[in-house]
């Protein structure tokens, strides 16, 4: 009985159970509703899915392929009703469908930027039939909410191409106000497979699944096709030819360009012939040596060569501060600028330019307001006035007038005129460099020729006091002893005068070279004659090599004999009975020494008796032949006299006639501190038809690189506080050849040019090696004259 009860409550155990499980799966059921497609994307009245958050079950074919997004994959659905409806799930649950599949979907309905999608929890497929045909839309009919879901084929032109984070798209239109987005994923697009291959104005048929992309609120907007490749785009068209319209748009562009650009052409030719020929005139002003010169090539030279009628040079005139112009032909007074004027006349622009150190170009003089209230027929039609700059010292204007034309001065044009009216200005400073040197040479021949004078009163104080004693004594003892000596003092007094005249008539001859180891040798014979008396030895030491000077062989004579026979009235009374006279070659400097006892030092030795010159007059003549007399103590009871005279090599000598003419002047730099290597050089340069500046300083040396035209630069080892590299290396692109000035060629100093960029010529300079280095550098610059 026990086991029947038992039995019977497990049973009624078990049927609560499956009733309670039943139950339940039959309300699962019941809450899963089946629509069709169009019913499962329908909408409501805000365009939000009618049946979002619904678990439902719908039954459909697959359209299309699946368009890949990152983590899911959207998957077009329709029904035999022309519904359509979007899924959305992870890549691996449409692994196994194809185009034509007839599937059951069970799943929740959401929305996915606007429209309605369903995501599947269940699929079964339940059959298979023909996979539906994209329908051929338009973009007009594709943006609404209708078409969203449908498998589409669209034709339009491409207006667009973009990129975004998710992916690139092309937007497409077909003459419809709002272009149509065609969406490539970038899951769908492997590596260099994008839509890039595509331009602007190419007509594409794209294949894909209606779509939206409105993130947010109103989902009525945003419309695009979704392509899971780039293979359904298709290129229908790509516009290559070019209008009519735009070809004769750019023939005439290319018409204008090409007669545009030979009118630069001819007016850059004219202008590079004006710019030389202003710089040809540059040249051959450096060639003038007086102002008259320079005023008569400026006014015959100048308007062919400036393309000008006028050109007029006003210099400033520091005495009364004012600018003076020329001489007036009527009165031959100069007529002189007001810097300090006001009123309005011819001269009026010329003070401006002046005071304000611009330069004025003056297209059309008559209509400038510079000549307002000025005679028409008073000023040129067109003017340029251009302040004269030397070293960034204002010396002046200089005046470029064109009587005949209005004419418009270009920037090249007025820079090479600005260099002219520098180079008037460098030309006026060289003039007077010049004739301050002449002054200065005329100044010192007069100091010479006042110690002459000196030494000569010195001489014939003694005399003359001698004369005017005994002359007394006569007077009170009435003497014939007296009268004698006068007349022995007057004889001396006329042969002292009768030798100085004989010095100074001299001093007129014309300055030939002399050997001084002949010349020394035949006066030291002459003079033993005259040193018999005094006991004397006289010994001679003469130079192994010839020494050279230029001057005047008689003076040279009168001086030395003078001087042996000083040196042996002081040795004379010594014991040392040796007298020597010794000539050799010091630096650059012929040196003649006369060593002799003396127990006195005298500082300034006399004759006796009226016989020979004082050693004061002697000092004079040898000033004046460029050298000097100097006497010292050379030890104990010993003095020496020394004769210095500047050294004439046999190069010099050779270079002192006349050379071959080069067929072009060359204009040189000298950057040498040694005067005496620096005078060489010049001589040279010069006796062989060419010019040289010297000059001290490398920013003076790139000054006049800027301003002249320089064709070589002489450049000693050391430019003042720098080395010659540096040098070097500032204006080795600017033209020049460079010569180095070194103390011996080495291989280092070689090793420096090795593309030829300059030369090297030794010291002390030898004629044989200049005339080569000349040749080498009349070729480089033939070259860059042909060039």
């Amino acid at each position: 009985m026990d086991r029947q009860l038992t039995s019977y409550g497990a049973n009624s155990r078990r049927g609560l159970t499956l009733f309670v499980g039943l139950f339940l799966v039959s309300s699962g059921l019941s809450a899963q509703v089946t629509l069709s497609l169009a019913e499962a994307s329908a909408r409501q009245q805000d365009l939000t899915p009618a049946h979002e958050g619904e678990e439902i079950v719908v039954e459909g074919v697959v359209a299309w392929r699946p368009v890949p997004f990152g983590t899911y994959s959207q998957l077009p659905l329709r029904d035999k009703d022309g519904g359509v409806l979007t899924l959305e799930a992870p890549d691996f649950m449409f692994e196994r469908l194809a185009p034509g599949d007839v599937i059951e979907v069970k799943g929740r309905l959401k929305q996915r930027d606007g429209m309605p999608v369903l995501q599947p929890a269940q699929l079964h497929m339940i059959g298979q039939e023909p996979a539906p045909l994209p329908e051929s839309r338009k973009i007009e009919q594709l943006q609404n909410p209708k078409a969203v879901g449908l498998t589409v084929e669209v034709e339009g032109r491409v207006v667009a191409i973009g990129e975004d984070a998710g992916g690139s798209y092309l937007m497409l239109d077909d003459g419809q106000p709002e272009p149509y987005a065609v969406y490539l994923p970038k899951e769908a697009a492997p590596m260099g497979s994008g839509l890039n291959r595509f331009i602007i104005g190419d007509r594409v048929r794209v294949t894909g699944v209606a779509s939206q992309d409105a993130a947010e609120p109103p989902a009525a907007e945003r419309y695009r096709l979704n392509i899971p490749s780039v293979s359904v785009v298709q290129l229908l068209e790509r516009e290559e030819a070019v209008s009519p319209l735009l070809l004769l748009v750019f023939g005439l562009a290319v018409t204008l360009l090409v007669a545009q650009t030979g009118y630069r052409h001819y007016r850059s030719r004219e202008l590079r012939r004006s710019v030389r020929r202003i710089h040809a005139l540059c040249e051959d002003l450096l060639n003038c040596e007086t102002r008259e010169d320079l005023t008569r090539k400026l006014r015959t030279l100048g308007p062919r060569a400036l393309d000008c009628t006028d050109i007029e040079m006003f210099r400033f005139d520091r005495s009364n501060q004012s600018l003076r112009r020329t001489l007036n032909p009527e009165t031959g007074e100069p007529i002189f600028v007001n810097l300090s004027q006001t009123s309005r006349n011819a001269d009026h622009a010329v003070a401006l330019c002046f005071r304000n150190r611009t330069a004025l170009a003056i297209p059309d003089a008559r209509r400038s307001p510079l000549y307002w209230g000025v005679q028409r027929d008073a000023i040129p039609r067109s003017i340029v006035l251009l302040p004269a700059l030397a070293n960034e010292e204002l010396t002046g204007v200089v005046l470029v007038a064109s009587q005949r034309k209005r004419r418009p001065y270009p920037t090249e044009e007025l820079l090479a005129l600005q260099h002219l009216a520098n180079q008037v200005a460098i030309v006026n400073k060289l003039i007077d460099g010049r004739i301050r040197k002449e002054q200065m040479m005329r100044s010192e021949r007069l100091a010479a020729t006042g110690q002459i004078i000196s030494g000569v009163a010195t001489e014939l104080r003694q005399p003359l006091e001698s004369i005017v004693n005994l002359a007394h004594h006569l007077m009170e003892h009435r003497s014939d002893q007296a009268a004698r000596s006068i007349v022995n003092e007057s004889l001396r007094v006329s042969a002292i005068l009768s030798r100085y005249s004989q010095v100074a008539g001299r001093d007129e001859e014309e300055p030939t070279p002399i050997e001084l180891n002949t010349l020394v040798e035949e006066i030291t014979t002459a003079s033993r004659k005259e040193i018999a008396p005094f006991h004397l030895t006289l010994d001679v030491g003469l130079s192994a090599q010839p020494l050279w000077v230029v001057g005047s062989a008689a003076q040279f004579e009168t001086v030395l004999r003078n001087l042996i026979l000083l040196a042996a009235r002081s040795a004379r009374t010594t014991l040392d009975p040796r007298l020597s006279v010794e000539a050799g070659l010091r630096v650059r400097n012929v040196v003649v020494t006369i060593r002799y006892g003396s127990v006195l030092f005298d500082e300034f030795p006399q004759g006796e008796n009226g016989e020979g010159l004082g050693f004061s007059v002697c000092r004079g003549i040898l000033h004046g032949m460029g050298g000097d007399l100097k006497l010292a103590r050379a030890g104990e009871g010993v003095c020496r006299m020394e004769i210095e005279l500047p050294a004439a090599f046999p190069e010099e000598l050779a270079a002192n006639q006349p050379q071959r003419s080069s067929t072009r002047t060359l204009t040189a730099v000298v950057l040498e501190p040694d005067p005496a290597e620096q005078r060489r050089l010049l001589s040279f340069w010069s006796r062989r038809g060419h010019r040289a500046m010297p000059i001290q300083d490398a920013s003076e040396a790139l000054e006049l690189l800027r301003r002249l035209r320089i064709d070589v630069i002489f450049c000693a080892v050391r430019v003042g506080q720098s080395t010659w590299v540096e040098f070097f290396d500032s204006v080795r692109d600017q033209g020049p050849t460079f010569v180095l000035l070194a103390d011996g060629i080495d291989s280092d100093a070689s090793e420096l040019f090795p593309q030829s960029d300059g030369l090297v010529l030794r010291k002390p300079i030898e004629a044989g090696e200049f005339d080569r280095l000349l040749e080498n550098i009349e070729q480089r610059s033939e070259l860059i004259e042909t060039a």
